[in-house]
């Protein structure tokens, strides 16, 4: 538990715990029972990457960022949501700015000052020195803990009858992406045969109304005793880019 000082403590953050691995880029909100300054959270937050002795700092963005941000998460995922409610704000915000400033002081957006190594833990620290506008120190640092996603990169499997056989050409074959990708960009994936022939995957109905995709699959029967090579789209890229 943390012990209320009279200072700003941490109520919710965006993304949860429980998202999911975040971005080497990622950006917080951290949401406060209050406001708090600027300067103090430059000062005494921080990111600790596991196996890495020093501390990052962090970058404190700008406070009309928060609107955006909040307005790019929408309330229609369960993490906005939930930041949502535990920050005390409604689900939707006031459309007066200046009302919409006010019900947003509480939350701070931020980010590690350098990208986060892929792969690796990671703990933003709302540290104890962090201070309210009227100098109120917290007291207590708070740590969140998160997993840094794998770099991206593209899996092609198959079905095979040990690990040294050849691709089963009965069976639909499949490229899978670590991370969503652009469909077009998916859909361009290419199975391309020793005779300069090239094989498109198939997309599903349900794959045809969907923006990303994080895998292909190219239907059987495939050529047999055939040699081929996947080629992906030289600029293909995930969702975050």
């Amino acid at each position: 538990a943390v012990v209320d000082s009279g200072g700003p403590v941490a109520r919710a953050i965006f993304p949860s715990r429980w998202g999911g691995a975040i971005e080497e880029d990622q950006v917080f909100l951290v949401a406060a029972n209050m406001p708090a300054d600027r300067a103090s959270v430059a000062a005494h937050a921080y990111c600790a990457v596991d196996g890495v002795g020093e501390r990052i700092p962090v970058e404190v963005l700008r406070p009309d960022l928060v609107p955006q941000l909040l307005t790019d998460m929408g309330t229609d995922q369960w993490q906005a949501r939930s930041f949502l409610e535990e920050s005390g704000l409604p689900q939707q915000l006031p459309a007066d700015a200046a009302a919409r400033r006010e019900a947003l002081a509480t939350i701070t957006a931020l980010r590690c000052a350098r990208p986060l190594p892929p792969g690796r833990d990671v703990a933003l620290m709302w540290g104890a020195g962090i201070a309210s506008t009227s100098g109120r120190a917290a007291g207590a640092d708070q740590r969140f803990d998160f997993t840094v996603r794998e770099p991206f990169s593209a899996r092609f499997e198959c079905s095979r009858v040990n690990p040294q056989a050849g691709c089963n050409p009965m069976r639909p074959a499949r490229v899978r992406f670590t991370a969503p990708v652009a469909r077009e960009q998916a859909a361009a994936a290419r199975l391309r045969l020793a005779d300069g022939r090239e094989i498109a995957p198939t997309l599903s109905d349900a794959d045809r109304l969907r923006q990303t995709l994080d895998s292909v699959e190219f239907k059987a029967p495939l050529p047999t005793d055939a040699r081929a090579q996947l080629v992906l789209p030289g600029d293909i890229r995930d969702e975050s880019g």
